[in-house]
């Protein structure tokens, strides 16, 4: 039970301020198992804070990252999210003209449009882009 007599909700969320107050206390000498029974709060919960508090004077882990650990987290959530969105091609975003490139030589095997909605490619913009791409090679090009 909690101190309020209510079954506690998990998982909860504790505000930073709460954190520090609640290692302020085991700083001040409180037992962690008046702590804990006061506050209902677990063991690994109480000595998490209070290593992350002494050691890195927060509780955020993304504080404790190198400049380095959070360019590589930051560059995995992008891949992810491309992926996420059907928009990868070959590993890496590739742009709009690799991917009219893809669509067009591969024409003859598969439907245009279906190669155009999985590529995230509309089926305007990849004609469009076509023709542009088709006048550049025959060196007449016009804006």
């Amino acid at each position: 039970m909690s101190c309020n007599g209510l079954p506690p909700r998990h998982p909860r969320k504790f505000s930073e301020k709460f954190k520090r107050q609640i290692v302020q206390l085991y700083d001040n000498g409180k037992s962690p198992s008046d702590i804990k029974a006061h506050y209902d709060i677990g063991s690994s919960t109480l000595h998490r804070w209070i290593w992350a508090l002494h050691e890195n004077r927060s509780t955020h882990p993304a504080d404790d990252r190198t400049p380095e650990q959070a360019r590589i987290l930051e560059r995995k959530k992008e891949k992810q999210a491309a992926q996420e969105e059907g928009q990868c091609f070959k590993n890496d975003c590739a742009d709009i003209y690799s991917k009219v490139a893809a669509v067009t030589a591969n024409a003859g095997r598969y439907p245009i449009s279906a190669q155009c909605k999985l590529l995230g490619v509309p089926r305007f913009t990849y004609y469009k882009l076509r023709d542009r791409l088709k006048s550049e090679e025959s060196g007449r090009f016009d804006r």
